[in-house]
Parts: structure tokens; sequence; C-alpha cells
């Protein structure tokens, strides 16, 4: 049995310092060596940050059809470990022209949930070793599992990139075209390449977009850390002054038997009603935490609690690393007309984003 590195997400030490200066919002502590930080975090146990990027192997070579079985029994107990891990075989009906063999995927999370309790059970073959290996052969990768290593000093590659705004989502990194280019099925690559987005969107979005996922990594800005006192909201699309519904004068001008005229104006403040409770509601957030504070609550709890006063509205930022298989599923669920308009308008965003950088989704 043979396994070789076929791709890994370059600098994956610093994708995953990305995820957490997001969570954090501390760009401001951002050096050559502070990605350091993140394994403190990790410690901890708040080990989302490292669920971003990808590291794909590749099996062949196998002496017979018992060391294939032993081998795949070891994903088996793998993906007990840790259900992130994927893999596909050279299916003759799904999977005919598959030019690789075997070809597992995970991420860094996936990888050192493996790593840390792989000892507690009975594995048939070295398979893992292999993958720990080759792991170790990469700096920025083998410095997860080994203190020793050392990390030339660095820039962050995936912070320089930007910030997203709403209705334009940034790509931090993607593995489809380098796949693609080392000759993966369209198969394989639904299964295993993986786009890392950085999206802007309110909250109610953001967790219709954790909602509809499966093997989707990331991490969100902490409202529990990150103040909120100016924080910027969504207005809804078509919902404003001078966009009236169709059926305005139907519905409301007929039951009323006011003018089209008062009807306009009556929803104008309406609107304007809608959006002034919203901007009220996060300058309340502040005078609650001052006002808990001021009673000898401490401000971590003050945070704590007055940030359920916050609205659906308010913007959020999240980072998503998906299989392309899953933000798939996502893009069709969601750029329909049965859709939420805000969630269909991000999930078209994302399209572009995709075809800007010649990733295929349909």
């Amino acid at each position: 049995m043979k396994v070789g590195l076929i791709h890994h997400t370059e600098d994956y030490h610093k994708l995953v310092e990305m995820a957490a200066r997001e969570c954090y919002q501390s760009y401001h502590k951002l050096g050559e060596e502070s990605h350091t930080f993140i394994k403190g975090i990790m410690a901890a146990g708040h080990i989302s940050i490292a669920s971003t990027g990808n590291i794909v192997f590749g099996i062949a070579g196998f002496t017979g059809v018992e060391e294939y079985m032993n081998a795949m029994s070891d994903l088996m107990t793998m993906k007990e470990i840790n259900n992130y891990i994927r893999w596909t075989s050279p299916d003759p009906k799904k999977n005919p022209d598959s030019k690789i063999g075997v070809i597992v995927s995970m991420n860094m999370l996936t990888f050192l949930d493996i790593n840390n309790q792989a000892n507690d059970y009975e594995l048939n073959t070295n398979l893992f070793e292999l993958f720990k290996r080759l792991v170790n052969r990469v700096p920025e990768m083998g410095w997860f599992i080994n203190d020793k290593t050392k990390l030339e000093p660095k820039e962050n590659q995936f912070t320089a990139k930007g910030e997203p705004q709403l209705y334009k989502p940034i790509i931090l990194t993607e593995d489809y075209t380098a796949l693609k280019e080392k000759g993966l099925t369209d198969y394989e690559l639904d299964v295993h390449a993986t786009v890392t987005m950085n999206l802007k969107v309110d909250r109610a979005t953001g967790l219709q977009i954790w909602r509809h996922a499966d093997m989707a990594g990331g991490t969100e800005l902490s409202q529990r850390y990150v103040d909120r006192t100016n924080a910027e909201y969504r207005k809804m699309l078509g919902f404003g002054k001078g966009i009236y519904p169709e059926n305005l004068k139907e519905k409301f001008t007929a039951a009323t038997g006011q003018s089209d005229r008062l009807a306009q104006f009556a929803y104008d403040n309406l609107v304007e009603e809608v959006y002034s409770n919203i901007e009220g509601s996060i300058s309340d957030y502040a005078e609650l935490r001052d006002r808990l504070v001021s009673f000898g609550v401490r401000k971590s709890r003050a945070k704590e609690i007055a940030r359920s006063m916050l609205p659906n509205a308010m913007t959020t930022k999240i980072i998503n690393c998906r299989p392309l298989r899953q933000w798939k599923h996502f893009l069709n669920l969601r750029d329909t007309n049965h859709a939420q308009k805000e969630i269909r308008a991000d999930a078209q965003a994302i399209k572009i984003a995709f075809e800007e950088a010649g990733i295929a989704y349909n």
C-alpha cells in the first residue's frame, strides 16, 4: 500500500489564525508569528477554528483484496472518531474514470482528532501512520502536532484578502482548481474539493447558512467578545420607504377606505418604525450593558446579558468551509423563488465568486 499527499491548504496555520481572528476581531494583534496564539485557544478546547482548509491523500498499490479491505476498515474507524473524513474509490458505476484510486480528504481538526484518539482503537494497517508521516513533512501542518517544528515568520495571506461586504463574499482559499489540474474526476471534485469563504450576512441569514450544512466547518464573529455598540444592520431587500406592496391598494386601501396617497404614507411610517426599532435595539444593548456594570455585574457577563436584545437584522461575519458537494446543495436550495430574498441574494453572490474563480457549481 502506497500513500501520497495530493494536496494541502497552503499556509494552513495562517488560515486557522484567520478563523480565530475573525471570531474575536483581533486583527490589531496580527504579526508574522502571531499565529502561535491559536495553540492556546485549541488547548482550551476551542478547536472549531481548525475546521477550515483541506488535506487530501491518495492511496494505491494495495498488495491484494485483504489489504484493501483492512485499509477501508481503518477508514471506517477514523470516521467513527471524526465524521468529517471523506473518501472515494474507483467505483465502476459512480467513479469509473478515477486515475488515482482511493482518495481521502479531511480538515486539520479531523486529522487532530484522529491523531489524538487513534491509539484507543484497534487498527488493521499503518494507514494513519502514513498519513501522519506525510503531514509531518509539511512544516505548517506538522506544527500542529509537533511542538519542535519551527516555522519561518510570515505574513498572513488570508487576512490580507480584505473585508467581505454584504453581497460581496471573499474566497479565502479553494482547492477545486488545483485538484482538477491533478486529474480528479468530477465526482471526486464534488467530494474532496473545498472552498473556504468569508461572508458578511445578517444574523437570521447566518443561522440558515449553518442549518443547511453537512461537513461544513468554520467560525463566526463572537457577539460575546466583540463589542456591538455601533453594529451595522442589513436592510431587508424590497422593504423601504417608497417601495410599496403590490396589493397595498387591494388590501389596505380597500379595508380602511383611505386614499392611495394616505395608504402609502402609512406604509412609509411603518417602514420607518421597523428600522427605528432595530436601531433602538442596538443602542439599548450598549445602555443595558453599561447599566449592568454600574450595578456591579462583571463586564463580560453584562455583555452576555445585553446581547440578548440584539436584532436578527444585525450583521455578522462567517468563515464557512465546505466540500463542493455541500456548497452545491446550499446554492441549489437557496437560489430559488422559495428562499428568503436576503439569503437568495447571498447565494447568488457566492455563485458570482465561484464563477470568477472558475469553480463549477452546477
